[in-house]
């Protein structure tokens, strides 16, 4: 069992490591570019990343996840280790994986917003736009994390197009109850697990819509047809 439990642990933790790796490469590109604060790769700390931080929040070079600190723990400090490490792993792996964590992610952004192929980094849209990124950069993430969203949902080859616009509105309406504000201009707290919202997505539709009389769903699905007439996502309520 114990061999078993450091094996699964060793596993997370070079994972781990090819993550910082990401974020490191990453994060050296964006500062010479003069855009690190700009991205959300200015917002992961050295908490984030698993290292050891002292009290007064001096960073010392110390692996929080380190094998020697995993085999000297008793069994229950190795089971939180574990645990520990995959809650990393999973918090990086999402944080890497949203456009606002990259140069190339973010430039990506205001392509799509200025519906442009080719951008000016001097321009004075750009330069508004890098400027809200560093004023918001939560607010700009979660954005991002939620048209990820959107497109994916409506890329799906297993739903009509009648259960995709369900489903966004499903999405939008649980969002709105919780926030009570527009969603590109806000903080949004996640209270569903989108990799099993994306496994079954019929699933989630039957869920969410719980609780909907079917005649206002019809009604926020038909609203929501007549929002998304635009092709730019930051006039979309999602």
């Amino acid at each position: 069992m114990a061999d078993k439990l450091y094996s699964e642990f060793r596993k997370n933790t070079k994972e781990l490591q090819r993550l910082r790796s990401i974020y490191k490469k990453r994060a050296k590109r964006a500062k010479s570019a003069g855009l690190f604060e700009s991205t959300y790769l200015s917002q992961i700390d050295n908490i984030n990343l698993g290292y050891k931080v002292e009290d007064d929040g001096v960073t010392i070079k110390e692996d929080n996840f380190s094998a020697k600190k995993f085999k000297a723990s008793d069994a229950y400090h190795k089971q939180q280790l574990l645990i520990q490490a995959r809650q990393k792993v999973k918090y990086l792996t999402n944080v890497l994986a949203n456009p606002m964590s990259s140069l190339s992610g973010i430039k990506d952004i205001i392509k799509r917003d200025l519906k442009t192929n080719k951008l000016d980094m001097n321009s004075a849209t750009v330069r508004a736009k890098l400027s809200s990124f560093r004023q918001s950069p939560e607010n700009h993430f979660k954005h991002a994390q939620l048209t990820q969203l959107m497109d994916a949902i409506e890329a799906r080859t297993d739903l009509t197009d009648s259960e995709k616009a369900t489903l966004k509105t499903l999405i939008r309406t649980r969002l709105s109850r919780r926030e009570k504000v527009k969603y590109d201009s806000s903080f949004i707290e996640w209270d569903m697990d989108i990799e099993e919202l994306l496994k079954d997505p019929k699933g989630f539709i039957d869920t969410l819509s719980k609780g909907i009389p079917d005649d206002i769903l019809e009604e926020l699905v038909a609203e929501a047809g007549k929002l998304e007439t635009t092709n730019n996502p930051s006039h979309l309520p999602w």
